[in-house]
């Protein structure tokens, strides 16, 4: 009597997708129709590449009035769909606007970066011959280069959309860097 126990499913079978209530998402209906005529992608894919593009460009704007008090204007989401629906693709074009935009502020800040790095090893080879001089000179000598712009503040890293990141180096991010970010 040897019987084989087959293995009960975690889950049962997928209840098929909802309409998507185009009416409700107003004129984001036409950018997700149009996704979804170009890459030839799910409803429902194009629509949430759409809704994460669109969370991360007015989190930092915005706060929402939750009971406990104002929150971020956050939208968590994570899409499951098999490989070849098109989910890269749509994510694609949702956020071309937004790679654009932050390729400009990253030229910037890699501008603003380098000035501040140039400002610090300056201040450190002051430091050096500070020690060296009397007290008056180097009171003189901090006055003048704080006035002249010397005492730069460390840009901030502005990107907003990270591929392949570990947790670290996600932690890190928000920590140093734009606190609004899309994985």
């Amino acid at each position: 009597m040897n019987s084989i126990i087959k293995p009960t499913p975690l889950f049962g079978e997928l209840e098929p997708a909802q309409e998507i209530p185009f009416t409700a998402l107003g004129s984001l209906a036409d950018v997700v129709h149009a996704i979804q005529i170009k890459t030839q992608a799910p409803a429902a894919i194009a629509m949430q590449s759409v809704l994460a593009a669109v969370s991360l460009t007015v989190q930092p704007h915005a706060n929402v009035d939750t009971l406990g008090g104002p929150a971020p204007c956050s939208l968590f989401l994570f899409t499951v769909a098999a490989s070849g629906e098109r989910k890269s693709s749509c994510d694609r074009f949702a956020t071309h606007g937004l790679v654009e935009f932050g390729s400009k502020r990253l030229r910037s800040y890699k501008f603003e970066l380098e000035e501040f790095e140039g400002s610090q090893n300056g201040r450190s080879k002051r430091r050096k011959l500070a020690s060296k001089k009397s007290n008056y000179e180097v009171l003189d000598d901090d006055y003048t280069h704080s006035a002249h712009g010397d005492n730069l503040a460390e840009p901030i890293d502005p990107s907003m959309l990270m591929a392949d990141i570990t947790i670290e180096g996600l932690q890190a991010h928000l920590r140093n860097g734009n606190p609004s970010v899309g994985v």
